[in-house]
């Protein structure tokens, strides 16, 4: 199971110390393709939907560099944290896969079976919470990643967009582009008004 704060620590770093406030201006910037100021795009975003810019800034926001903010916390190990401790972060940066994933197998309290969509690889994650409410053959935004020997899921919580149908499956299959919690994001606010 993912430990409580794992991912707080990196989020704490990179959003309390004054690291570089034009570097965040600019990912909430990209993030709401509008030029704004940080409270601006903090109200923009709103709490509900906070999560989907925090998973967005940590694996898919490319820095002035083209690297990702994990990506800078785990080449500059700004917490000095253990070699042990580390392998997580690395295992998480090479692992983690975001998209539409559609469930295929629920085992209830304990994992759920999910296939990418786009890609047409399957998954098996430990899962407790999702077991309890998530149909068979929905479909939603989702972070897999492997942590500890094991996939679970990594991300903010998404809606459920449904079930898809073999055509619009085969649609998702010739997408190119990378999924982000940006598109997630835009979907739930249209679903908001």
């Amino acid at each position: 199971m993912l430990k409580r704060g794992t991912l707080g620590k990196v989020y704490d770093y990179y959003f309390n110390t004054p690291w570089d406030r034009n570097e965040l201006r600019q990912a909430f910037r990209a993030f709401l393709d509008e030029k704004v100021s940080i409270s601006e795009a903090t109200e923009k975003i709103g709490i509900e939907h906070e999560g989907y810019f925090n998973e967005w800034f940590l694996y898919d926001y490319a820095w002035k560099d083209g690297t990702t903010t994990l990506e800078h916390f785990v080449r500059d190990n700004p917490l000095r944290l253990s070699t042990t401790e580390m392998v997580f972060y690395e295992t998480l940066l090479k692992t983690n896969r975001y998209g539409l994933f559609e469930v295929l197998g629920i085992e209830p309290l304990t994992s759920m079976t999910l296939k990418d969509l786009q890609s047409g690889t399957k998954y098996t994650v430990a899962e407790v919470k999702a077991t309890m409410h998530t149909p068979i053959k929905a479909v939603f935004f989702a972070r897999v990643a492997d942590v500890g020997g094991h996939y679970e899921m990594v991300g903010a919580d998404s809606i459920i967009l449904g079930s898809f149908g073999s055509g619009l499956k085969k649609v998702v299959r010739t997408w190119e582009d990378k999924l982000t919690p940006k598109d997630a994001h835009r979907i739930a606010r249209a679903n908001k008004k």
